[in-house]
């Protein structure tokens, strides 16, 4: 047997023949000092539940003076406390762990450099708990709430060692779980969709009974407005007005999502334009490039970067806002009676913009002249004055000839008699 160099006191026994006992008490190392003996944690004790609110935990215990003891950490081998043992065969020492669950191993390196471990676990605790009745802080039934990502955070009070459950009412998915703490709180994160959402929020005491409150909420994606989308200029099948092809857009949806507006005409697909809805819910895009012509567009909304929703419309892009359309005498008629008290005849009719329009007496030679001239409106009338003798029939000859804008040439001819009375 191989002893250390503390003081130890021994009985020694020999037997000799005939049974004859002899004993006697040894003192080796007199008067040294120390203690050899196995390790022990006496504090805390394996499982252990301890309170502190200010995380210091306390350890003590027994072991061979000379020893090291350290108090680590299992999942990353920190070193939560060390101290060695002393003269008397014990050692204290303090370290600060985390509330929860904390799993722990005492190393122990004896004089000798031998190594022993320990293996236990404590829960750490702010408070000895709380016993109270269960509320949701956050949100509150009924109100808004902002989430970008879908998620939520929730909130509120019970008992200790409650669990609190979010779900939803619908399809009964649990959203969120968590547990009330030792300061009677609780606080958890679970995914909801956006709009109105029916929920209920549940708690099952330490005992097994069970309390529900409901928790109906509307999650937005942003702060400002929530609005279906909308295109309020131009319309569908509108005509718009574009001298130098550049056309706005403008519309309705929530803050914060992404309108596109795409060319859909063939294979040739595009974004004309593009904006962000406001804080007050509208949008309205930077000028877009289009052709003077017909097209088929396309609105695609998306909020939050999610999928689009897809609105087809159609508009037409013009340079001005002048009518052309074919030409026409609409008064008065081939064939009509005109009463001329003053000598004079009012011709009206339709024709392209910007046009210049002559009625011409028809006579031919020398009697052929311009009885009447005007020029086409932005609207597509025209009208003109000229001065026709009573009594007689007048074979007459209109020219239409179109101007900057377009529109197609017309010339032909029509009678009327002039008389001065009716």
């Amino acid at each position: 047997m191989t002893l250390d160099d503390k003081e130890h006191k021994l009985v020694v026994t020999q037997v000799s023949k005939g049974n004859n006992t002899t004993t006697a008490k040894v003192t080796l190392n007199a008067g040294e000092t120390g203690v050899t003996q196995p390790f022990q944690l006496t504090t805390p004790k394996d499982g252990a539940t301890i309170v502190s609110p200010d995380n210091s935990v306390e350890f003590t215990g027994l072991g061979t003076t000379g020893s090291t003891v350290e108090i680590m950490n299992t999942y990353n081998s920190r070193v939560v406390a060390s101290s060695t043992v002393g003269s008397d065969g014990t050692w204290k020492s303090s370290g600060v762990l985390g509330f929860g669950e904390q799993k722990l191993r005492a190393k122990v390196t004896l004089p000798g450099n031998g190594i022993e471990n320990t293996y236990f676990a404590v829960t750490v605790k702010a408070a000895e708990g709380v016993t109270q009745p269960f509320e949701v802080s956050s949100p509150s039934h009924n109100s808004t709430v902002v989430a970008p990502t879908n998620l939520v955070d929730f909130a509120g009070k019970g008992t200790t060692d409650s669990t609190v459950e979010i779900i939803n009412t619908y399809n009964g998915r649990v959203v969120a779980t968590t547990k009330v703490a030792d300061n009677g709180t609780w606080k958890v994160t679970g995914g909801v969709g956006f709009g109105v959402q029916n929920l209920k929020a549940v708690t099952t005491l330490p005992s097994g009974s069970q309390s529900e409150l409901p928790l109906t909420i509307t999650v937005n994606a942003t702060q400002g407005v929530s609005k279906p989308f909308a295109l309020t200029t131009p319309k569908n099948g509108d005509t718009v007005i574009a001298p130098n092809n550049e056309v706005t857009f403008s519309g309705e949806g929530t803050t914060g999502a992404k309108v596109e507006i795409w060319t859909v005409n063939g294979g040739a697909s595009r974004v004309v334009a593009a904006a962000t809805v406001g804080e007050n819910g509208t949008w309205t895009t930077g000028k877009g490039f289009l052709s003077h012509q017909g097209y088929n567009l396309q609105a695609r909304y998306s909020i939050n970067g999610g999928q689009p929703t897809l609105t087809p419309f159609s508009i037409t892009v013009k340079a001005s806002a002048n009518v052309i359309q074919p030409f026409a005498l609409t008064n008065p008629r081939d064939g009509d009676t005109v009463v001329t008290p003053n000598g004079m005849v009012t011709f009206k009719g339709v024709g392209a913009a910007g046009a210049k329009v002559e009625i011409i007496n028809d006579l031919g030679g020398a009697f052929e002249r311009v009885v009447a001239s005007g020029t086409v409106q932005t609207d597509g009338t025209w009208s003109a004055t000229g001065g026709l003798n009573p009594n007689q029939t007048y074979p007459l000859w209109y020219s239409h000839t179109p101007g900057a804008n377009g529109g197609a040439q017309a010339d032909g001819t029509f009678t009327i008699t002039t008389t001065p009375t009716k």
